[in-house]
C-alpha cells in the first residue's frame, strides 16, 4: 500500500472518524449513553428552542347533567432556549512520525490508531467533565499563588489531568493572569486525604494569583455546555432562559441524607419524586463516597447486592431495577443524583464530524503553518438540556460520617 497524505486523509474520513464517533457515543458514560441525541429542535442553526409542558390541562370538571361543558384551558408550555456550544477535538501527528511510518503499512496503521484512540479517550473525558460542571467553564478553584508553577487546588482536582492545557484566572477575572494562558499540566497531586495541587510547565514564567483563583480548560471559560450542576446551583439564577425564582417547577429537589444512606431513604425520595413533581427516577449517579456508603449499608444489613448491566458495556450495583453508577466526576464525593433520563437530551447541530475548512478540496489533514505538524479537527455543536428540571433530585451527604 502506497502511504501518502491522501491515504491518511481517506483513512481518517472512512475509518477513524466513524470509529471515534462510535466510541464516544457508545461508552463515554452510562448517563451519556442513555440520553437521547437529537437535532430536531434547531432554530436557524443559532439556538435550540424546546416547548416543554408545565402542569396539567385545566379543561376538566364534573358538571351537571344538562349544564355547560367545562371552560377550555389548554396545556401550558414554556419555551426553553439555549445556544449550541462548540466542542472541538484535535487529531495530530508530527512530520517525523509521519515519515517514519510511510514505508510500512503496519506502521502507518499503528500511528493512525494510536492518535485516534488518544483523541477518543480525551474527548470522552472532556465530555464527562463538562456534563458535571455548571456551564461556566470553571473546572477547579485554587489557593493564592505567589510567583510559582505549583498551584494548590481547593476544589475540582478530579477535573484536572496531566497533559491538559489550562487557563488560570484570578477569581472574578475575565481574562487569564499574566503567563496563565494555555499552560500544560505536567504533574497532578490528587491522592485522597491530603492537599491537592498541580504543576504547570516551565515553558513560560511562573504565575501569581492573589487570594484565590480558578482554572479553565483552555479557551473554555463561559463556553461550555450546561451541565447537571446548573440545575442545582443557586448562583445559576436563569436556566435555559427561564428565571428559577419565579418558576418553582424549575427548581429540583434536594435532600440531606445526614451521612447515612439506606434503602428506606432512597425509597422515600423515589415516592416523593413520583407523587409531587411526577418524576420516575430511573438512574442514580453517585460520588465515590456515596457509592461506598451504600455498598457498606448492603453489607451491614446482609442484603444481596443487585447488579445492573447497562448499555455500552457498563455495569453497576442497583436499588431494585434502578442502577447506581459511581462516577468520579460527581462534584462532591458524598452526593448522589437521581435522574429521569427520558427528560434529558443532547441537542446538536451535528454529531462528531471532521472540519474541512473553506478551501473546497475536501481535505481534513493539513500542515500547520511554520510547524512540522499535521492536524485534523473534529467538531460537534451541542447543548445538554433537561426538559423537567424540577423532576431531578440531589441526595446530599450520603457518605459515612
Amino acid at each position: 500500500m502506497a502511504v501518502t497524505l491522501t491515504t491518511a486523509d481517506k483513512a481518517l474520513k472512512q475509518t477513524y472518524g466513524p470509529f471515534t464517533k462510535d466510541q464516544i457515543n457508545s461508552d463515554t458514560s452510562p448517563f451519556y449513553k442513555k440520553v437521547e441525541q437529537t437535532s430536531a429542535y434547531t432554530q436557524g442553526g443559532r439556538e435550540f428552542i424546546i416547548g416543554v409542558p408545565v402542569g396539567l390541562n385545566g379543561g376538566v370538571s364534573s358538571g351537571t347533567e344538562d349544564g355547560d361543558f367545562p371552560k377550555a384551558s389548554g396545556q401550558g408550555y414554556q419555551n426553553f432556549k439555549s445556544t449550541p456550544k462548540n466542542l472541538f477535538g484535535i487529531f495530530q501527528i508530527t512530520d517525523k512520525a509521519w515519515r517514519a511510518s510511510k514505508g510500512s503499512a503496519d506502521a502507518f496503521v499503528n500511528l493512525m490508531e494510536s492518535e485516534a484512540k488518544s483523541l477518543t479517550k480525551t474527548t470522552k473525558w472532556n465530555l464527562c467533565r463538562s456534563m458535571w460542571q455548571n456551564g461556566s467553564g470553571i473546572a477547579a478553584t485554587t489557593d493564592a499563588v505567589s510567583s510559582s508553577r505549583t498551584i494548590g487546588i481547593t476544589a475540582g482536582i478530579q477535573y484536572l489531568e496531566v497533559g491538559l492545557l489550562v487557563d488560570i484566572y484570578q477569581a472574578g477575572g475575565s481574562t487569564p493572569v499574566t503567563n496563565g494562558s494555555s499552560r500544560r499540566i505536567v504533574a497532578v497531586n490528587n491522592k485522597p486525604g491530603g492537599t491537592h495541587s498541580i504543576v504547570i510547565d516551565s515553558d513560560a514564567a511562573a504565575i501569581s494569583v492573589n487570594t484565590s483563583g480558578w482554572i479553565s480548560i483552555q479557551d473554555s471559560y463561559q463556553n461550555e455546555i450546561t451541565g447537571v450542576p446548573a440545575l442545582f446551583d443557586s448562583n445559576v439564577t436563569t436556566l435555559y432562559g427561564v428565571t428559577k425564582a419565579t418558576n418553582p417547577w424549575m427548581v429540583p429537589h434536594e435532600v440531606d441524607a445526614g451521612n447515612s444512606i439506606s434503602d428506606g431513604t432512597i425509597q422515600d425520595i423515589l415516592n416523593y419524586m413520583e407523587d409531587y413533581p411526577g418524576s420516575n427516577i430511573d438512574m442514580l449517579y453517585a460520588g465515590a463516597g456515596a457509592y461506598t456508603a451504600y455498598y457498606r449499608y448492603l453489607e451491614a444489613t446482609k442484603k444481596n447486592v443487585n447488579v445492573s448491566k447497562l448499555a455500552g458495556g457498563f455495569s453497576s450495583i442497583a436499588y431494585g431495577d434502578i442502577p447506581i453508577v459511581r462516577d468520579k466526576m460527581v462534584p462532591n464525593t458524598g452526593d448522589m443524583y437521581g435522574f429521569e433520563t427520558s427528560q434529558w437530551k443532547f441537542h446538536q447541530l451535528c454529531d462528531w464530524e471532521w472540519f474541512e475548512g473553506d478551501t473546497g478540496d475536501g481535505r481534513i489533514l493539513r500542515a500547520l503553518p511554520d510547524k512540522p505538524v499535521y492536524q485534523a479537527r473534529m467538531v460537534k455543536y451541542p447543548e445538554l438540556i433537561c426538559e423537567h428540571p424540577g423532576g431531578q433530585v440531589l441526595i446530599k451527604n450520603c457518605n459515612i460520617a
